[in-house]
Parts: C-alpha cells; sequence; structure tokens
C-alpha cells in the first residue's frame, strides 16, 4: 500500500496510478495464498496472475493509444 500512495505522489498519470494498484492487487493476493491450503491456494494463484496480466494488458494497450494519439496531434 505504501507503494501505491507513493505512486500518487511521483505520477499524475492515471493510467500508471491504476497499473501500479492492480499490481498491489495480485501481490495481496499471492500473500493470502500463502495463508491458505488446498484448492483455494491454487485458485488465488492463478487469480493473481491473470488479474496482474490483464492489468498490464490494459496498460500496455492504453499506452500504445496514447502514443497514436501523440502522433496525430
Amino acid at each position: 500500500m505504501i507503494l501505491l500512495l507513493f505512486s500518487f505522489f511521483h505520477t499524475y498519470e492515471f493510467h500508471k496510478v491504476i497499473r501500479n494498484s492492480g499490481f498491489i492487487i495480485s501481490s495481496l493476493l499471492l500473500r493470502l495464498s500463502f495463508s491458505v491450503s488446498g484448492l483455494l491456494n491454487t485458485i488465488l494463484i492463478v487469480s493473481a496472475i491473470i488479474y496482474g496480466l490483464l492489468i498490464l494488458i490494459i496498460h500496455n494497450k492504453f499506452e500504445a493509444f496514447i502514443g497514436t494519439e501523440k502522433k496525430i496531434v
């Protein structure tokens, strides 16, 4: 959570703050998976990885969109 607060002071770009918060949520899910066992452990790990990848894909597509928008203007 401290990393997310630090990113608010570092940048005002909303998409980068969303990316950072997505990675923090993914990290929290991974950390939570260490405290449970069985099938729930596997579900938490897989969901954390999928969530992190989705956030990264969305961020990269948005960065590409911004890059093409800047070239037009």
